[in-house]
């Protein structure tokens, strides 16, 4: 674990120095554990229709449903969080 503090810690420096301001927005940083996850092979990710249709289209799957973000980062980041 102390290998993991001190690689959020120097990502966070390199966050700050990069942006050039504070990062109040970030309150805490916790590492997340494999088992806590549920692996979907991409068989049922397809018949489940998270990302598209079965037909390809993305309008219609659960992600275009959830999808209530107003730009193209927030769709990314809603896409790599559900998926």
């Amino acid at each position: 674990m102390p290998l993991a503090i001190r690689a959020a810690g120097a990502a966070l420096h390199y966050v700050k120095e990069t942006k050039k301001q504070t990062l109040d927005y970030i309150s805490s940083i916790r590492p997340y554990r494999v088992q806590d996850f549920m692996f979907i092979d991409s068989f049922t990710r397809r018949n489940l229709e998270l990302t598209e249709k079965i037909t390809g289209e993305y309008e219609g799957s659960l992600l275009s449903v959830l999808d209530e973000t107003c730009t193209p980062m927030g769709a990314r980041l809603m896409r790599e969080y559900h998926v």
